[in-house]
């Protein structure tokens, strides 16, 4: 397969279970790396130390210096004002179609997309998710500069899906508060719907392994 970068920008809006992608922290992560200002030197963001938190006042990439971000890395912004990835260098993307790089953060879809858009730059597509799942959402996102959109729980809900039992009814009968952000299924973030299981984890985090460790849990 050829590989090409990509970047998958997942906002905070989406409100049903989420098994297979990663998704939007409310907060800091276990085991997350903090990032923050001006990068001193090129830097590899690399899998084994991500989730990559982006601290409120950003991270900035000078003239003359590369940040590289390796295939399926998520890189988190927190809530705030002025929060971003400021490339005044350069910017390597290494994702590819099956292992995105994911940036996420406590800042809704819609304001997030023409953020990574300006921040990447034109040669490097951008595939908005989160919250998205009809065509006006494609529509927006589109407009926004995005080259794509990634529905993914909406998919869930049609005839077509192979769901365990009960499954689709708890996302169709779940409001959009009924949700939590955990990485009880995965060892990574992901918006699920609020149970027992992601309950017992919110109180033993340490128990938490990463992914793909916690796949088998």
């Amino acid at each position: 397969m050829k590989r090409i970068p990509i970047v998958v920008v997942r906002g905070l809006v989406i409100a049903a279970l989420l098994i297979a992608a990663t998704n939007i922290p409310a907060q800091t992560a276990f085991c997350s790396t903090p990032v923050c200002g001006s990068l001193p030197s090129n830097t590899t963001w690399s899998l084994i130390n991500s989730p990559y938190i982006v601290c409120v006042t950003g991270v900035t990439v000078p003239a003359g210096l590369t940040l590289t971000i390796d295939p399926d890395v998520t890189v988190q912004f927190v809530a705030g004002a002025g929060n971003k990835l400021n490339v005044q260098g350069a910017l390597v993307a290494n994702g590819t179609i099956t292992q995105p790089i994911t940036l996420t953060g406590q800042v809704a879809t819609m304001p997030l997309v023409p953020q990574v858009v300006d921040a990447v730059g034109a040669d490097v597509p951008v595939v908005a998710a989160g919250g998205i799942f009809d065509g006006r959402g494609l529509a927006a996102a589109l407009a926004l500069g995005a080259d794509g959109v990634w529905v993914g729980t909406r998919f869930i809900a049609t005839p077509e899906a192979r769901s365990v039992a009960g499954y689709k009814d708890a996302l169709l009968r779940g409001a959009e508060d009924c949700t939590v952000i955990s990485r009880a299924y995965s060892g990574k973030t992901m918006r699920v719907v609020r149970n027992e299981y992601t309950a017992y984890f919110e109180d033993h985090a340490a128990e938490l392994e990463r992914f793909p460790g916690q796949l088998g849990e």
